[in-house]
């Protein structure tokens, strides 16, 4: 479906306008035969109020990076619409949907058409105004041509445009090139207007296995002063999308090396240097194990449908299940006088610095609970018996909680995944089977009312006794109230 495209022959236009100018620097390729995005009606009916009214409309950004890429139906539609006042865009698009006027004045509109949402902007510029991710002017010009308004964007494969009318696919900047080649380049020296590109570069990095470029790299060191001006739920947003879209985080890591930005996350930057014993880690440092671990988290997340939210805990926890190495990490001889690396104890003191990295971005509280307890307990039944016992089991459960014995089983999986030439994916149908037969029994049998009925008063000595039976539950002294009774009675006899 194309848009047809009226000449409107607006005073001022020249007829129709036409934002690629003669003599820019443009590249620019006609794909006639087969349209690159296949638009919906709800995007039609979009692109048709803006034609209708003289305007030019273009689909900008990662909707058309996506589709060169394969993805003829891109989720996230922005339009940037050309040649038309800024008072005739909002009224128009009131017409087709539900509109939502961004800034004080029409700069970006977001418009909601038969449950699709869309970003519809008019060309623009921005001027810094202050040291803030907020602070700067934005400055509309609807008569700019594509190479002015596409200058302020990011990276060059965010920075194409594809005109739905025509087939055009506008490139000022090399977009298609750096696509092929896997290369994050920065557009213009507007980059650091947003500090927080830098972060969006390791987030692309990872989605898309791609490398910075050494003279953005080289940039983004020299803007590293500013990620002090970056609110922390940015870069929450920022790490939960790479741990949740990305399909490498070994990308996402090097970009933040490349970068030199790794250093505001001390937590990881220091595993770079922590070696392990190459018996068990032939892969190298705790940083390479970190980095392949996180992959195979993603990849088995990937191959059991896990996405959301369920996705981000697993990838984060897997990130961080080493964080403790840094400290525990020991290098000693053994009785044999030959030198062993350990670290004993990393799993619980890894809990502290997990708390440290996920609070200083804001994560949500739930979300560092769950991630805590997953790196906490990421040692737990460390050979992984293909029939563990039912008491391991439930006793793990418990532990685990409020995180699940599913997302514990994914890290403890990449762990083992991701040790080069030792890794291994260990056989979980063992617990997979104990965790559907014993999660019933998981309630405790015993309770405060039993031992109130039993004439005890409430008060302290009720929780060593509660403790005690738990844990007889959990190892298969009593798997039924009466036998639950049964033990007590024999306790305080």
């Amino acid at each position: 479906m194309t848009t047809r495209r009226k000449d409107t022959g607006k005073p001022g236009n020249g007829g129709m306008f036409d934002p690629v100018r003669r003599g820019e620097s443009s590249k620019i390729t006609l794909d006639s035969s087969v349209p690159l995005i296949d638009v919906t009606p709800a995007t039609q009916r979009v692109l048709d109020a803006l034609t209708d009214i003289g305007g030019h409309p273009l689909m900008v950004g990662g909707c058309v990076r996506d589709a060169l890429l394969g993805d003829k139906h891109p989720k996230d539609v922005d339009i940037e619409v050309y040649g038309i006042e800024t008072s005739d865009v909002v009224a128009s698009l009131r017409k087709v949907g539900r509109v939502d006027e961004v800034g004080s004045s029409f700069v970006m509109t977001k418009v909601l058409v038969d449950g699709e949402d869309f970003d519809v902007a008019l060309p623009r510029t921005e001027r810094k105004t202050g040291e803030g991710h907020r602070d700067f002017e934005v400055i509309a010009d609807p008569h700019a041509s594509t190479e002015v308004a596409s200058a302020r964007r990011d990276f060059t494969i965010n920075a194409m445009m594809y005109d739905p009318a025509t087939g055009l696919v506008i490139d000022h900047w090399g977009g298609r090139r750096d696509l092929r080649d896997g290369i994050l380049r920065h557009v213009s020296d507007k980059f650091d207007e947003d500090p927080l590109r830098v972060m969006r570069a390791a987030r692309f990095a990872g989605r898309f296995n791609m490398q910075v470029h050494p003279d953005t790299a080289a940039y983004c060191r020299a803007i590293s002063d500013k990620y002090g001006t970056i609110s922390a739920d940015r870069v929450w947003k920022e790490w939960r999308r790479m741990a949740g879209e990305g399909t490498s985080m070994t990308a996402s890591l090097k970009a933040l090396v490349d970068t030199g930005w790794i250093e505001h996350f001390p937590e990881l930057a220091v595993l770079r240097d922590v070696p392990q014993d190459p018996r068990w880690h032939p892969e190298g440092t705790v940083w390479d194990h970190t980095g392949q671990a996180a992959d195979k988290a993603i990849e088995f997340c990937k191959a059991a449908g896990i996405d959301g939210e369920e996705r981000e805990i697993v990838v984060l926890a897997t990130l961080c299940h080493d964080f403790g190495k840094a400290e525990y990490t020991q290098i000693e001889a053994d009785e044999n006088g030959e030198t062993r690396i350990h670290s004993r104890g990393h799993a619980e003191g890894g809990v502290k610095p997990v708390r440290e990295f996920l609070h200083g971005m804001d994560a949500p509280h739930h979300v560092i609970g769950k991630v805590e307890k997953l790196v906490e307990h990421h040692m737990d039944s460390v050979d992984m018996p293909v029939k563990p016992r039912p008491a391991v089991v439930r006793k793990l459960m418990r532990n685990l909680a409020p995180a699940t014995l599913d997302q514990w089983l994914l890290v403890r999986r990449a762990d083992r995944a991701g040790r080069g030439a030792a890794s291994v994916d260990p056989d979980v149908s063992g617990w997979k089977a104990v965790e559907l037969d014993e999660g019933p029994k998981m309630k405790p049998l015993l309770t405060g009312d039993h031992l109130i009925a039993a004439g005890m008063r409430p008060g302290p000595a009720f929780r060593p006794i509660l403790e005690d039976a738990l844990n007889a539950q959990d190892e298969g002294v009593f798997d039924d109230e009466v036998g639950a009774l049964a033990w007590f009675t024999d306790r305080i006899r």
